[in-house]
């Protein structure tokens, strides 16, 4: 995944909760949150906001000029072919950023949305519900938006999102099996990757996040 992609936080917090939220997103590796810059203390982390004291400004209406400093760009909702449309035309005009939001058929209108805009510098911010539909919105194309605006109160949900998006990275520790018991009959899948991975790769398998076995693939043994 790109390097320049982001996941953009917009805290689900209460006030009071705001600039500790805030920092545990820093700790994560979170570089912007959509809020209010005047609700936060001080902070290394970039703002995106309707207020033009945040970095990211989100105007009201159509460019009239540039502020110094500042990236400008504007919110538009989807529905039709000519909101796209819409979208094209003022990013031309100047902006910076656009961030789409699309109630239904999410996924064919942000590819018509990044294949009109991929050969412009304006960036595709989208809104995502959850880390999964943060996913999604991350391999369109195989190209992408450029960021995702996550609306969560849920430091765990962050650290999902930011797998998805690729810039989070599990610490692995050596682990010893100290006993086998039998359970009974389960389940079982096969995945034949012995082409496609070399020594020291292979699955992480788990049903928590934070807590995966790294399975190496049958290339040794």
């Amino acid at each position: 995944m790109a390097v320049d992609k982001r996941i953009i936080i917009q805290p689900k917090v209460a006030r009071t909760h705001l600039a500790k939220f805030v920092k545990n997103l820093e700790d994560e590796g979170i570089k912007m949150v959509f809020t209010d810059p005047k609700s936060l203390g001080k902070t290394k982390i970039q703002t995106i906001f309707t207020s033009q004291n945040a970095d990211y400004v989100i105007l009201d209406k159509p460019i009239t000029k540039k502020l110094k400093g500042k990236k400008i760009g504007r919110k538009f909702k989807v529905s039709s072919n000519k909101d796209i449309e819409n979208i094209l035309d003022s990013a031309k005009k100047g902006l910076d950023f656009v961030i789409i939001e699309v109630k239904d058929w999410k996924i064919i209108p942000l590819e018509n949305i990044i294949a009109k805009l991929h050969k412009i510098h304006t960036k595709i911010f989208s809104i995502a519900r959850n880390a999964k539909e943060a996913r999604k919105m991350f391999s369109i194309l195989d190209v992408g938006v450029d960021g995702v605006i996550f609306n969560t109160g849920s430091i765990n949900e962050v650290r999902q999102a930011l797998v998805y998006l690729g810039s989070k990275r599990f610490e692995l520790s050596s682990a010893k099996i100290i006993d086998i018991q039998e359970v009974g009959d389960g389940e079982r899948v096969c995945v034949d990757t012995a082409s496609m991975l070399n020594r020291g790769e292979g699955m992480l398998i788990g049903s928590r996040a934070n807590f995966l076995f790294l399975v190496h693939n049958e290339s040794v043994g």
